[in-house]
């Protein structure tokens, strides 16, 4: 398999969590400890944190945005020009559930033709749980200049492929409130 590299996305408000994310606990481990050690434990030769730095003893670079305010796909943007490996992960870092085993079917599943690939599940698409080429950052930022935030329509643009996820729907679940933060550990006893 080709080196590829792991982004994770920690700039967000957390306004409706009211703290920031990467720090809640889940098993024992903040949420961006548990993402790390993912990211880790499926191979990748870069870790980066779009949005923050790392605290002490996370082993990753952190990386500004280049639009702050401009969401997810500013994040997306900044970790690509940042990283050395063309194919990258990227991942919300309030998803401490996401299998690891999940993360490396859909680094594998990346075909050559394809700029980015987004998970889907039934009729939703996922655009946080993704792989994308580092040779999408310039078409990102046209995007971002031109006050176009959508990671969904920025993939849109792209040759994109999307990964079908049939498990439960549980694991890939973002952690975006205090309610399902309690959902969320009570089912998987976190």
């Amino acid at each position: 398999m080709e080196p590829f590299g792991f982004l994770i996305l920690t700039g967000g408000k957390s306004s409706r969590m009211g703290v920031p994310k990467q720090g809640l606990l889940w098993n024992g481990k903040t949420f961006l400890e548990q993402m790390v050690a993912k990211a880790q434990a499926i191979g990748a030769q870069e870790i980066l944190l779009a949005g923050c730095e790392p605290p002490a003893g996370i082993c990753a670079q952190g990386v500004s945005d280049l639009y702050p305010g401009a969401g997810p796909l500013s994040g997306i943007c900044s970790g690509l020009y940042a990283a050395h490996c063309e194919q990258n992960l990227v991942v919300s870092v309030d998803l401490p559930q996401l299998p690891s085993a999940l993360l490396e079917q859909l680094i594998r599943a990346l075909q050559p033709e394809q700029d980015c690939l987004l998970l889907r599940h039934g009729l939703y698409t996922e655009p946080l749980i993704s792989v994308w080429r580092k040779r999408t950052a310039t078409m990102l930022e046209f995007f971002l200049k031109n006050h176009r935030y959508s990671v969904s329509r920025a993939a849109d643009q792209l040759k994109a492929g999307y990964f079908s996820y049939t498990g439960a729907p549980e694991e890939i679940e973002s952690c975006n409130t205090p309610q399902a933060y309690q959902r969320l550990r009570a089912h998987f006893g976190a």
